[in-house]
Protein backbone atom coordinates (compact mmCIF):
# COMPACT_ATOMS: atom_id res chain seq x y z
CA UNK A 1 0.00 0.00 0.00
CA UNK A 2 1.86 3.48 -0.65
CA UNK A 3 2.09 6.53 1.49
CA UNK A 4 -0.37 8.70 1.39
CA UNK A 5 0.23 11.95 -0.72
CA UNK A 6 1.97 14.75 2.40
CA UNK A 7 -1.06 17.19 1.28
CA UNK A 8 -3.59 14.70 1.83
CA UNK A 9 -6.01 15.35 4.30
CA UNK A 10 -5.48 12.71 6.86
CA UNK A 11 -1.48 12.81 6.99
CA UNK A 12 -2.26 16.55 8.17
CA UNK A 13 -4.47 15.51 10.47
CA UNK A 14 -2.58 12.83 12.59
CA UNK A 15 0.34 15.32 12.35
CA UNK A 16 -1.71 18.21 13.89
CA UNK A 17 -3.44 15.68 16.22
CA UNK A 18 -0.01 14.83 17.53
CA UNK A 19 1.67 18.51 17.95
CA UNK A 20 -1.44 18.89 19.96
CA UNK A 21 -1.60 16.16 22.06
CA UNK A 22 2.23 16.61 23.35
CA UNK A 23 0.88 20.40 24.08
CA UNK A 24 -1.58 19.54 25.49
CA UNK A 25 0.41 16.59 28.18
CA UNK A 26 3.11 19.95 28.76
CA UNK A 27 -0.24 21.94 30.13
CA UNK A 28 -1.59 21.61 33.47
CA UNK A 29 -4.72 21.98 32.25
CA UNK A 30 -6.83 20.38 29.41
CA UNK A 31 -8.85 21.45 26.93
CA UNK A 32 -11.51 19.49 25.28
CA UNK A 33 -9.79 19.11 21.17
CA UNK A 34 -12.07 19.50 18.43
CA UNK A 35 -11.26 18.81 14.77
CA UNK A 36 -12.32 22.10 13.48
CA UNK A 37 -9.82 23.52 15.83
CA UNK A 38 -7.09 21.65 14.92
CA UNK A 39 -7.65 22.03 11.01
CA UNK A 40 -9.88 24.55 9.28
CA UNK A 41 -9.50 22.16 6.36
CA UNK A 42 -11.80 19.37 8.19
CA UNK A 43 -14.51 22.70 9.05
CA UNK A 44 -15.05 22.37 4.84
CA UNK A 45 -14.84 19.00 4.49
CA UNK A 46 -17.42 18.31 6.84
CA UNK A 47 -19.27 20.49 4.89
CA UNK A 48 -18.79 18.77 1.69
CA UNK A 49 -19.97 15.72 3.00
CA UNK A 50 -16.71 14.02 3.49
CA UNK A 51 -16.53 13.37 7.23
CA UNK A 52 -19.37 11.39 8.58
CA UNK A 53 -21.43 12.15 11.89
CA UNK A 54 -21.47 9.23 14.65
CA UNK A 55 -24.66 9.15 15.10
CA UNK A 56 -26.78 6.03 13.98
CA UNK A 57 -29.16 6.28 11.62
CA UNK A 58 -32.29 5.43 11.92
CA UNK A 59 -32.82 2.13 9.64
CA UNK A 60 -36.01 1.53 7.28
CA UNK A 61 -38.65 -0.08 8.33
CA UNK A 62 -38.38 -2.94 5.69
CA UNK A 63 -35.08 -3.72 7.53
CA UNK A 64 -36.35 -3.36 10.50
CA UNK A 65 -38.95 -6.13 9.64
CA UNK A 66 -35.68 -8.17 8.00
CA UNK A 67 -34.39 -8.10 10.94
CA UNK A 68 -37.54 -9.13 13.22
CA UNK A 69 -37.87 -12.52 10.53
CA UNK A 70 -34.13 -13.03 11.19
CA UNK A 71 -35.02 -13.48 15.46
CA UNK A 72 -38.51 -15.19 14.87
CA UNK A 73 -36.42 -17.88 12.32
CA UNK A 74 -33.71 -18.01 14.71
CA UNK A 75 -36.26 -18.96 17.99
CA UNK A 76 -38.54 -21.10 15.56
CA UNK A 77 -34.92 -22.88 14.14
CA UNK A 78 -33.67 -23.01 18.21
CA UNK A 79 -36.94 -24.88 19.28
CA UNK A 80 -37.41 -27.20 16.10
CA UNK A 81 -33.22 -28.31 17.00
CA UNK A 82 -34.85 -28.89 20.71
CA UNK A 83 -37.76 -30.91 19.80
CA UNK A 84 -35.29 -33.07 17.17
CA UNK A 85 -32.79 -33.85 19.86
CA UNK A 86 -35.39 -34.35 22.52
CA UNK A 87 -37.16 -36.82 20.14
CA UNK A 88 -34.16 -38.86 19.48
CA UNK A 89 -32.95 -39.22 23.09
CA UNK A 90 -36.58 -40.28 23.55
CA UNK A 91 -36.16 -42.70 20.87
CA UNK A 92 -33.03 -44.10 22.03
CA UNK A 93 -34.65 -44.56 25.30
CA UNK A 94 -37.66 -45.97 23.83
CA UNK A 95 -35.24 -48.58 22.20
CA UNK A 96 -33.00 -49.49 24.81
CA UNK A 97 -36.32 -50.19 27.35
CA UNK A 98 -37.81 -52.12 23.82
CA UNK A 99 -34.20 -53.86 24.21
CA UNK A 100 -34.30 -55.12 27.82
CA UNK A 101 -37.44 -56.27 27.57
CA UNK A 102 -36.64 -58.38 24.74
CA UNK A 103 -33.57 -59.91 26.06
CA UNK A 104 -36.19 -60.55 29.46
CA UNK A 105 -38.72 -61.97 27.18
CA UNK A 106 -35.72 -64.34 25.46
CA UNK A 107 -34.98 -65.35 28.70
CA UNK A 108 -38.03 -66.12 29.99
CA UNK A 109 -38.86 -68.53 26.65
CA UNK A 110 -35.49 -70.37 27.58
CA UNK A 111 -36.38 -71.01 30.99
CA UNK A 112 -39.91 -72.39 29.48
CA UNK A 113 -38.17 -74.74 27.26
CA UNK A 114 -35.73 -76.15 30.10
CA UNK A 115 -39.18 -76.25 32.65
CA UNK A 116 -41.30 -78.38 29.84
CA UNK A 117 -37.93 -80.73 29.00
CA UNK A 118 -37.64 -81.27 32.70
CA UNK A 119 -41.40 -81.59 33.29
CA UNK A 120 -41.20 -84.34 30.28
CA UNK A 121 -38.08 -86.40 32.01
CA UNK A 122 -39.69 -86.48 34.78
CA UNK A 123 -43.09 -87.79 33.36
CA UNK A 124 -40.91 -90.09 31.70
CA UNK A 125 -38.86 -91.41 34.78
CA UNK A 126 -42.05 -91.76 37.03
CA UNK A 127 -43.11 -93.79 33.68
CA UNK A 128 -40.31 -96.16 33.77
CA UNK A 129 -40.87 -96.28 37.46
CA UNK A 130 -44.04 -97.60 37.19
CA UNK A 131 -43.44 -99.98 34.86
CA UNK A 132 -41.05 -101.88 37.18
CA UNK A 133 -42.36 -104.61 39.07
CA UNK A 134 -40.26 -103.78 42.70
CA UNK A 135 -42.42 -100.37 42.86
CA UNK A 136 -45.52 -102.03 44.06
CA UNK A 137 -47.96 -100.50 41.52
CA UNK A 138 -50.64 -102.12 39.78
CA UNK A 139 -52.12 -101.75 36.93
CA UNK A 140 -55.50 -100.24 37.11
CA UNK A 141 -58.68 -102.85 37.82
CA UNK A 142 -62.40 -102.14 36.91
CA UNK A 143 -62.87 -105.16 39.66
CA UNK A 144 -60.57 -103.18 42.45
CA UNK A 145 -62.93 -100.39 41.39
CA UNK A 146 -64.65 -98.36 44.65
CA UNK A 147 -68.31 -96.58 43.92
CA UNK A 148 -69.67 -94.54 46.13
CA UNK A 149 -73.00 -93.61 46.65
CA UNK A 150 -74.62 -89.79 45.70
CA UNK A 151 -75.85 -87.89 48.39
CA UNK A 152 -79.71 -87.46 48.90
CA UNK A 153 -81.38 -84.39 47.49
CA UNK A 154 -82.16 -81.39 49.04
CA UNK A 155 -84.72 -79.44 48.99
CA UNK A 156 -84.35 -75.83 47.93
CA UNK A 157 -84.07 -73.04 49.83
CA UNK A 158 -85.33 -69.89 49.05
CA UNK A 159 -83.27 -66.61 49.61
CA UNK A 160 -85.20 -64.21 52.39
CA UNK A 161 -86.47 -61.21 50.68
CA UNK A 162 -83.78 -58.41 51.66
CA UNK A 163 -85.41 -54.81 52.49
CA UNK A 164 -85.62 -52.51 49.70
CA UNK A 165 -81.81 -50.71 49.17
CA UNK A 166 -84.12 -47.18 49.14
CA UNK A 167 -85.22 -47.79 52.50
CA UNK A 168 -81.87 -49.11 54.06
CA UNK A 169 -79.61 -46.30 53.38
CA UNK A 170 -79.95 -42.94 54.65
CA UNK A 171 -80.37 -39.71 52.25
CA UNK A 172 -77.63 -38.16 54.04
CA UNK A 173 -73.77 -38.34 52.72
CA UNK A 174 -71.98 -40.98 55.06
CA UNK A 175 -68.79 -38.71 54.65
CA UNK A 176 -66.84 -35.92 53.59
Amino acid sequence: MAAPPSGDLNSRFSSQLSRRTRRTRSSESAKPVHLTSIDPALSRASADGVVHSFRPKAKPLWLKLLLRVQQGSSIVTLLLIVGVLATYGWTVYIQQQWGKAYDSLEALKKRERQLVSANELLKNQMAEQAENPTTGLLLPDPSNAIFLTPAPQRSEVQPKSSPSPEKSFPNRPLGY
